[in-house]
């Protein structure tokens, strides 16, 4: 059995390759959105030229003015599909006699769409006329005409056939003549004429339209007849096999509301199945929004081929443990939401994600391999009193998602309330740190770190403020998780770097830098071309910067991680492990990474006088930092007898509220001048 990968494949390139007709897709509101070689040929735009452009191009100025474009589609939208012909005009200006036909696409009863066909009908229209005009000469102009022609007398017996009318219906050339027309219809399995083909012939009893068209299906195939009455009561007939481009329209139709990988339908299509569902509902409308929690591990460590057959695999799980009635969409790359049909309790909704957990969670295989998934699930509901639109529903869920993952990945939420204005909250700080960033709404304050002996100040950690234009001052524990989630923290940095450097090289020399660089600043390619560029504009000497990491910083990619601290040793730029001890892994750390520097976290700081545990751990560092050489700081020091038990154990750099609180850099010199440290210090030249 063919693979949707396959399918759809074959379904492009048979579109691809139609050249006789145009095929293209509009929008609700009659906006090109697709254009395939045949329309080009047809029209003479490129698709850059004609996608977004209404179909009213394509008419006469009389046409427009009568609305004819507009007619048509309203036609096709109320019947499910509008055929038509007339004059249409390509892009050179030149004009030609189309057959249209227009088809709705529907996605469970939702119109979300259409499909024009058009079929450049000059060359037939002027044929039909001519033999009209010319009975004398209509045998022989029919022997030249390549498509299928009749001619049919008033009892619609045929009068004549062209040698393609005989080869379509596969018959000696002459051999109908005089049988009537409904006989060479007969299906030659002996069915029954089809609802489509007894219209057709009540058309050719009754009709009074000068032309008509009809599509029939005909010994497994579909025909377009076209008729047109003559002056002395006959009729002439057109017919021309469609079924390739009839396939090619289905497989046109299907792109636009599938999923290519998984076959699933897709976004657009739920929205319009939404729609119909909440319009007028008098019952609860429940949504279930699925989240992989490790196909991006997949996609790495096996390869995106496994990542697609774990995404099929997921589609096929759903599908199957769904019941009659519920379906599945793909949403996203790695996210889909399943449509609960009916009103069950939310108990019922429950116990259905629960089921749809477990299926996700049991192992993959993938060519002999084991592959771990899971998933996460939010749920949420409209009631016909919301009044919800599908957006507010899919955001409801959305929510509930978030806060599935934010607990731990692996869970189910309902959403609430709370979510909602948890996410409200959010979404306005992620509006407005987009402000700020760009608002210049961002300060530095710096924190000195002291010399254990009272030497002086050794220098300055910065640490980044975030002051509204308001006045309110939001702390770091705020906003910095939200820049990391939403990729800002690399032009977040990028500012730190570049302004750190700048007010530092006017202290005086002996004095450091400390600037923080986060987990998502390591992974930036450009991390290192920052940190240079904000060396060269300050001119800081790279001996006085120090960069802290943290150790959740370094778990990702721990080659990557060597590589950036070789890099920045080897510029002279100092290395040190922040929050020592609060996360994994640091003695490896330690060995294999070339840090300068060890900075003891305030979690085992604080306690340092009552908890032997805390004094083992401190007592513990400072062994291991001595036999390897490094620097140590301790931060969080607020009294005097944390200052001497650390003092006694000869750690060398204290930080915290006992030496001074973070400062503006403005008060810096004020600061330096009470701690007895040089304030005169030299500025770089402007």
């Amino acid at each position: 059995m063919p693979s949707v990968h396959s399918d759809d494949l074959q379904s492009r390139l048979l579109i691809q390759s139609v050249t006789d007709y145009a095929i293209y897709m509009l929008s609700l509101d009659g906006h090109v959105t697709s254009w395939n070689p045949g329309a080009e040929l047809a029209k003479g735009y490129r698709a850059e030229e004609i996608l977004g452009r209404h179909i009213g191009c394509f008419y006469g100025e009389s046409d427009r003015s009568a609305g004819i474009p507009e007619s048509n589609l309203d036609t096709a939208r109320r019947d499910g599909r509008c055929e038509d012909q007339g004059w249409r005009y390509r892009k050179d200006g030149s004009r030609f006699w189309a057959n249209v036909v227009i088809d709705a696409v529907e996605v469970d009863g939702e119109i979300v769409g259409f499909a024009k066909v058009t079929r450049d009908c000059t060359e037939q229209r002027e044929q039909a006329l001519a033999l009209a005009a010319m009975s004398d000469h209509l045998r022989t102009v029919l022997s030249f005409n390549p498509h299928a022609t009749c001619l049919l007398d008033a009892d619609l017996r045929i009068v004549l056939g062209n040698p393609a009318f005989a080869a379509l219906l596969g018959i000696n050339r002459g051999a109908g003549e005089g049988e009537r027309f409904a006989d060479l219809l007969r299906d030659p399995s002996g069915e029954a004429p089809k609802a489509a083909t007894l219209d057709l012939l009540e058309d050719l009893r009754q009709t009074t339209c000068r032309e008509v068209s009809h599509e029939i299906d005909w010994n497994a195939r579909t025909l377009l007849v076209i008729l047109r009455r003559a002056e002395d009561g006959g009729t002439v007939l057109s017919l021309e096999d469609v079924t390739e481009l009839r396939r090619s329209q289905k497989a046109v139709l299907r792109k636009a509301t599938h999923d290519a990988l998984t076959d699933l339908q897709n976004r657009d299509a739920l929205q319009a199945r939404l729609g119909a569902r909440l319009a007028g509902a008098s019952a609860p409308c429940w949504l279930l929004y699925v989240d992989l929690d490790r196909l991006k591990a997949v996609n790495d460590t096996h390869g995106h081929l496994a990542g697609d057959a774990v995404l099929k695999e997921v589609a096929g799980r759903l599908s199957k443990g769904l019941r009659d009635g519920d379906r599945a969409y793909r949403v996203g790359g790695d996210e889909f939401i399943v449509l609960v049909d009916g009103s069950p309790s939310a108990g019922d909704v429950a116990a259905m994600a629960k089921r749809l957990h477990d299926r996700l969670a049991s192992p993959f295989d993938f060519e002999g391999r084991t592959l771990g998934m899971g998933c996460s699930i939010g749920i949420a509901v409209s009631r016909p009193e919301d009044e919800a639109t599908p957006s507010d529903l899919v955001d409801r869920a959305d929510i509930a998602l978030y806060q599935a993952k934010h607990d731990g990945r692996g869970c189910v939420r309902f959403h609430d309330e709370e979510m909602a204005l948890s996410a409200l909250k959010r979404r306005t700080m992620e509006m407005q740190l987009r402000q700020a960033i760009s608002g210049e709404e961002f300060r530095l304050f710096y924190q000195p770190v002291s010399k254990a002996d009272g030497a002086g100040i050794e220098g300055f950690e910065a640490l980044i403020r975030w002051t509204q234009p308001c006045g309110t001052m939001i702390p770091p524990g705020d906003f910095i998780p939200l820049a990391e989630e939403l990729g800002l923290m690399a032009e977040i940095g990028n500012w730190v770097f570049q302004t750190a450097c700048l007010e530092a090289a006017s202290w005086p020399s002996h004095l450091t830098l400390a600037v923080n660089v986060s987990a998502t600043q390591m992974r930036d390619p450009l991390l290192m071309e920052r940190v240079r560029a904000a060396l060269d504009r300050s001119g800081l000497d790279p001996h006085r910067l120090e960069v802290e990491i943290t150790e959740t910083a370094m778990i990702t990619d721990h080659a990557q991680t060597l590589s950036i601290l070789m890099e920045l040793r080897a510029m002279g730029i100092l290395v040190a492990i922040d929050d020592f001890g609060t996360g994994y892994s640091s003695l490896s750390f330690l060995q294999t990474l070339p840090f300068t520097r060890i900075k003891i976290d305030r979690s085992f700081v604080q306690d340092i006088a009552s908890n032997s545990q805390s004094m083992a751990i401190v007592r513990g560092v400072m062994r291991i930092s001595r036999d390897l050489g490094l620097q140590v700081t301790a931060e969080g020091v607020e009294t005097d007898e944390q200052r001497e038990i650390l003092l006694g154990e000869s750690c060398q750099n204290l930080q915290g509220y006992l030496i001074a609180r973070p400062m503006p850099v403005s008060e810096l010199k004020t600061f330096l001048a009470k701690a007895g440290a040089p304030s005169d210090a030299r500025t770089r030249a402007a």
